[in-house]
């Protein structure tokens, strides 16, 4: 079950990162048609530089134009939320593939009663083997 998860997590941060990155060029793409020096510059600061050029008041920016941001925005946090989630669901899954109650996260080797013995002390043998 944990092996499932894992996969559709993974993919689901693919696909997200894939549509990001797709939005982040379009967005890139509308900027640049404004100024190329807030289109360099966004490349280098992302996403302030989106936030600013989203919120700053501009002539003729249209509805087509501001669908890429809103996406890209989108986007990004679709896959904040989805690596939040996936920090606290695959501890999980992992405690549970091992079998051990989420409490016992911190198990203790008690070392005082294991028998401490050095390599050079070992006597084995074929015999003590069988």
């Amino acid at each position: 079950m944990g092996g499932i998860l894992n996969f559709a997590l993974v993919s689901m941060v693919l696909i997200l990162f894939v549509a990001s990155l797709w939005y982040f060029f379009q967005t890139i793409r509308v900027m640049w048609r404004y100024n190329f020096l807030v289109a360099i510059i966004a490349i280098f600061f992302v996403p302030l530089v989106h936030i600013i050029f989203y919120f700053f008041p501009k002539s003729g920016f249209n509805s087509d134009e501001k669908a890429p941001f809103k996406k890209y925005f989108l986007s990004i946090a679709a896959i904040i939320v989805l690596g939040i989630s996936a920090s606290v669901v695959i501890p999980t899954l992992e405690y549970q593939d091992l079998g051990l109650p989420m409490g016992d996260r911190n198990i203790e080797i008690n070392t005082d009663t294991d028998i401490k013995s050095e390599p050079w002390d070992w006597d084995i043998r074929a015999e003590d083997l069988e």
